[in-house]
């Protein structure tokens, strides 16, 4: 009876009542969030590809009691709460929808010389490493704390798989979308793998809305056997470009371009030759193309010197300190950014790194840059420059100069005698198994 009064009284008087606090809108907020949040939940599994984390969700659920409580400001509203979350995502559909990001799109620009451009590729929610390299851009003058980029020449880059293997994808998509709507044309939200074409809906962040979006009785009859904002969640991603094309400069058969893209250059919706694009007289401000997978555009060739991508490091394994040149894609200078020091990736692949990147557009295409910046989590000893290249050869910065490095090569063996000890790890892993079983069936038949 009581819980029926109380929610005729919230109808009655919910235009004055009931209102709440929009989410995240300070470092300051985010920090304290990440402070009071564990960051390694223990999950109710043990698959590290898929972890489940619903009992620590349930934990963090407000009761409905609560949430009535905060709906008349009774009780205050937590740093972080689903209602929060919808208000953000509804605005930022409609936004971007507005703007034209709808559909299989890509990003084009020329920039600047002195242009920085800060890139996290698969953070697969990693909440906490994200807060402290937001603390560090905020150290080097980059960010304030109400999250705007208060250094003119700088933007962010989230290369692909921001969400899932976790349980902070809704945070992480939060301060994404905050910062795009405090940062126009100076955040850009790539697709990846986990945001296209709803393979979301096979990993945590399906978890995350069924158990945290607060519906009704009703509501849950309705949606009985779905997603809660499966269909918004599918807009928002439906407006993130598949890539970001910086041209550099007109080669002798056409323009040359660097392409930071989660997907690689064997990628069909991203083969230049055949989507249509077409780059000629692009500006120095993002602008929206249109795939149209209809043959070779009209326009001038579009060589991709250089491409910075993501890589699906549960089945690509390699040791990396965050950034890794792979062989050359297609011709391209092949990067790859990981930004995830989650549980998953400590044991699978004992990563531990909070990592961005600095790609530093320079005074000529042949000297624009990558750098490496990371914090061993195990230390927390702070952000440090791990090292400089040339972003189009490949060759490392010594005294400011691109030189072959030697400790390279070493790196190079010691990177391959590590995957060789993980593959034989596996095989051994296999032949135990295979032993058991043996034994096993060896029992049973004596049984018999």
């Amino acid at each position: 009876m009581r819980k029926i009064l109380l929610t005729i009284l919230i109808g009655l008087f919910g235009q004055t009542l009931y209102g709440y606090k929009p989410i995240f809108m300070s470092l300051a907020e985010i920090n304290e969030d990440a402070r009071n949040a564990d960051e390694h939940p223990v999950p109710d599994n043990k698959d590290w590809v898929n972890p489940d984390f619903t009992k620590f969700i349930k934990k963090r659920i407000p009761s409905w009691w609560d949430e009535v409580l905060f709906k008349l400001h009774i009780k205050s509203w937590p740093l972080w709460h689903i209602e929060g979350f919808k208000d953000l995502l509804f605005k930022t559909i409609a936004s971007r929808e507005n703007d034209g990001y709808v559909g299989r799109s890509v990003i084009a620009m020329k920039p600047d010389p002195g242009m920085v451009f800060v890139i996290w590729t698969d953070l697969q929610g990693a909440y906490h490493s994200l807060v402290r390299a937001l603390n560090e851009m905020k150290s080097l003058g980059v960010l304030s704390d109400d999250l705007r980029i208060v250094k003119q020449n700088y933007c962010f880059v989230f290369n692909g798989n921001a969400i899932d293997q976790s349980a902070y994808s809704l945070e992480v998509l939060t301060i994404i979308m905050r910062l795009m709507e405090n940062n126009s044309g100076r955040v850009f939200y790539l697709r990846g793998q986990h945001e296209d074409r709803g393979h979301w809906k096979d990993f945590s962040l399906k978890r995350d809305l069924v158990f945290r979006v607060s519906l009704s009785p009703r509501e849950r009859f309705e949606l009985s056997g779905k997603i809660p904002l499966s269909e918004e969640m599918d807009r928002f991603f439906d407006t993130l470009p598949l890539a970001l094309y910086l041209i550099g400069q007109e080669g002798q058969d056409g323009l040359d371009v660097v392409r930071i893209s989660y997907f690689g250059r064997d990628y069909k919706d991203l083969d230049e030759a055949a989507s249509g694009l077409y780059l000629n007289n692009i500006g120095k401000e993002p602008y929206i193309l249109k795939i149209l997978n209809k043959g070779a555009a009209s326009g001038k060739k579009i060589n991709i010197k250089a491409i910075v991508k993501g890589e699906y490091h549960l089945t690509s394994y390699h040791s990396t300190l965050g950034l890794s040149q792979l062989e050359a894609d297609k011709g391209s200078t092949s990067w790859v950014v990981f930004s995830s020091p989650t549980d998953t990736y400590r044991y699978l692949q004992d990563f531990y790194y909070d990592v961005f990147t600095l790609l530093e557009i320079g005074k000529t295409f042949d000297q624009w840059k990558i750098s490496l910046y990371n914090q061993d989590v195990r230390e927390m000893l702070g952000f440090k420059k791990v090292a400089t290249y040339n972003l189009i050869n490949g060759l490392k910065e010594i005294d400011g100069v691109d030189k072959k490095d030697e400790s390279e090569d070493l790196l190079s063996l010691e990177r391959r005698m590590h995957r060789a000890e993980h593959e034989i790890e596996k095989i051994l892993k296999v032949c135990d198994l295979d032993s058991g079983m043996e034994k096993k069936e060896k029992k049973e038949e004596k049984l018999k």
